[in-house]
Formats: C-alpha cells, structure tokens, sequence
C-alpha cells in the first residue's frame, strides 16, 4: 500500500507567500498529485481551501496580490495610538459593542470572491480538508471538516479560523446540540502547525 500524505499547513499571514511558493516548488517537482489530507490554520485554511480545489492560479494570484486591506481595516488610524488613547481606543471598540479591533468584512469579501464551497465539499473524498479553529467557551481545538460539514459551516470555520482574539471579532457557529452557539477563533492560539488533525 502506498503511502499516504496529510499536509499541515501553518498561520503566520504573510507568511502564506512563503508557503505557496514552496508548495509551487514540490508540485513542480512532483507532479500534479492531490493530497489525501490537508490541515490549516489560519493562511494555512486559506492556502488548503485552495489546494483542495485544485485552484493553483487563484493561490498564487492571492499570495502575489493581497494586501493588509484586503483582510482588515482599523476603525481608525492605529498608527498614531498610543498610551492613554490606546485604552480609550479600547474602550471605544467595547462601547460600539465590538469584540476585537479590528473589522474582517474585507476578509469576508475575499473569501467570498475566491472560494466556492460547493467545490470544496465536492473535492472529499479526493481530499479531506480540515479547518483548525479553538473553541472560545471550551478552550478546546475545534476541528471543522469538508465531509462532515456544509458549506455555510464551512465558510464560518475557514474565517473563524482566520481571525485572532482581541485584534478581530470571533465567529459564532452553531453546534449540532441545541443551545447558544459557540464562538470561535484562530487555530493558532493553540496549536500553530495543526499536526493533532492529520
């Protein structure tokens, strides 16, 4: 039996471009072969959404063009804000009922531009795709997959798994027990390489 491949894919940001160009480099070396199982956190989500896609030229056109606006956006300019006006800053954004500082509807946009979900729940069982995100009530890692999962599921956990604690707003996704749904952030806070799903 051949060996199997899982792929962990870490956060980091920028950092993504490093990735994707590494992963240029082995598919250029290796062939176009798919990934049984893909783990990302954070870009990494981002970067294995895409690769179980199979959507290379869109990867790489993201990791060569995005810019920090296409993620966020400050409610005002930070780059001035210091000392006394940071935690009036702070209490500002508790006041306007806000969770983190920073808003992600640009990150939301981008997702929606690049990604269809129909696709990516089309692409098991060619490839599993695990989405790597930590559970703000428990404080457990919460696991998120392209089988298990719909697509509006899938869509909140790719996000939410994009989106750190006090810099942007968790992401509410409701479970499959009844109750309050739960909210939840970066996988990165708990685990950076997302090794525990593969």
């Amino acid at each position: 039996m051949a060996p199997r491949i899982g792929l962990a894919l870490s956060g980091g940001g920028s950092k993504g471009a490093f990735t994707v160009g590494a992963l240029k480099v082995i598919r250029q070396e290796l062939g176009a072969t798919s990934v049984p199982i893909i783990s990302g956190t954070s870009t990494g989500a981002l970067i294995g959404t895409l690769l179980a896609m199979n959507d290379w030229s869109t990867l790489v056109d993201v990791y060569s063009n995005i810019r920090t606006e296409n993620i966020v956006f400050p409610p005002l300019d930070l780059s001035k804000t210091t000392g006394l006006e940071a935690v009036f800053l702070g209490a500002w954004v508790l006041l306007l009922g806000r969770r983190g500082i920073f808003g992600t509807s640009a990150l939301e946009d981008s997702i929606d531009a690049n990604v269809d979900f129909s696709a990516v729940k089309g692409s098991y069982p060619d490839t599993l795709l695990i989405y790597n995100t930590v559970d703000l009530q428990t404080g457990n890692v919460r696991f998120f997959n392209n089988r298990d999962d719909d697509r509006d599921t899938l869509r909140k956990a790719l996000l939410a798994s994009s989106n750190m604690p006090v810099f942007t707003n968790p992401v509410e996704i409701s479970d499959e027990e009844p109750g309050e749904p739960h909210q939840y952030v970066d996988g990165g806070v708990r685990e950076f390489l997302p090794l525990e799903a593969i």
